[in-house]
């Protein structure tokens, strides 16, 4: 299904095409294949080897009844295969991802058992199927695993307490997982991320239809107004956060990060979701609506608000944007250009507020 290894770049060329903050930038990713290379014997070979690779994957276009693109995939993906340690002098095994963004990465794959196969990549986790199950299992790493962990873990259970029934755009959680430590069990969303379908969809030149994107943007603001109720704000709004299950419903997802009631926070905006004159963690309601306005726009455009200005050195022209207010135009966007540029404006106080004004527009449709 795949085809070959194409062009080879070193590790210096990575560094030149890719800033550091793209890569931090860029925290899921998606299993593509697993190759094995034959390596000519070299001494002093470097342990970690990137190369930048073309791969032929063949089409799949699907779509439902609405209409609705799922899982395109292109033709050809550029990928960048991070292999911390050769098999052997002479053969190296690449569990290829993509992130379906600018910049791309792969790690390689934890042994784990064959009950699970692999999902996805994260900045601070791994998430896997469990196999013949609707659940996926999401086991945190790193430093911080045992606090996020713990921190998603009580936002399940804060509102599983208040509400029998949350809203449909909030992950069903089942616990955290017998056997393996800082890991919690979850409803499997078996679409990917939004991120990844739009950046899927724009390579063929589709875009989902108002209907659909005004039920995302619904329910998206259905989650974050039932959370904000109960003391939980989100602390990392984006588009990457939110996943569709398999009737192209939209769940929002990654708690690890959030602030309940007033507590710190372990995650961070990204910069051009970050509210003007406040730091990426800085977390408030104020900071959730502009955020959640940022998302709106790339779910709608199919692209980010500030394209291009990703790397360190565009940091301080990027605040520059946000603190005089130069906000992407809304003026030609086919729905919500108007709830948009009243997130971004701070017009409402809650969610709530967001939440009607979206409802009101998609029923005046």
């Amino acid at each position: 299904m795949f085809g070959g290894l194409v062009s080879p770049h070193s590790i210096q060329t990575w560094q030149s095409m890719f800033g550091a903050e793209d890569f931090l930038e860029s925290r899921r990713f998606t299993i593509l294949s697993k190759i094995v290379l034959q390596l000519p014997q070299e001494e002093g070979r470097p342990q970690q080897l990137q190369e930048q690779l073309e791969l032929s994957t063949g089409l799949i276009n699907e779509t439902d009844a609405e209409g609705i693109l799922r899982r395109p995939k292109p033709t050809t993906s550029s990928v960048l295969c991070d292999v911390e340690q050769p098999n052997s002098a002479q053969q190296m095994t690449l569990l290829v991802y993509s992130s379906g963004a600018s910049s791309f990465t792969i790690r390689q794959q934890r042994e784990m058992s064959d009950d699970l196969t692999f999902c996805g990549k994260g900045y601070y986790s791994t998430v896997y199927r469990i196999n013949g199950t609707d659940r996926v299992v999401k086991c945190f790493e790193g430093a911080s695993a045992a606090a996020q962990c713990d921190v998603e873990t009580k936002v399940y259970e804060r509102f599983t307490s208040v509400s029998e029934t949350p809203p449909p755009g909030i992950l069903k959680c089942y616990g955290p997982h017998p056997t393996i430590p800082n890991s919690i069990l979850l409803e499997h969303a078996v679409q990917d991320n939004l991120w990844e379908w739009l950046w899927r969809a724009r390579e063929f030149g589709q875009s989902p239809d108002p209907t659909v994107l005004y039920r995302w943007a619904r329910q998206a603001a259905e989650a974050f107004a039932f959370a904000h109720h109960y003391g939980v704000l989100h602390s990392d709004i984006h588009v990457i956060n939110f996943l569709l299950d398999a009737d192209s419903n939209l769940k929002v997802a990654d708690w690890a990060g959030a602030s309940i009631d007033g507590g710190h926070s372990l995650s961070r905006y990204r910069r051009d979701h970050t509210l003007p004159g406040t730091a990426h963690n800085n977390i408030s309601v104020a900071s959730e609506i502009f955020a959640f306005g940022m998302a709106l726009y790339n779910m709608i455009t199919i692209e980010e608000p500030y394209p291009g200005l990703h790397h360190e050195r565009d940091k301080d022209e990027l605040k520059r944007r946000l603190a005089e207010k130069e906000f992407p135009d809304t003026t030609k966007l086919i729905v919500l250009g108007q709830a948009i540029r009243g997130c971004w404006n701070l017009q409402y106080k809650s969610m709530e507020e967001v939440l009607e004004s979206l409802i009101d527009e998609s029923n005046g449709s």
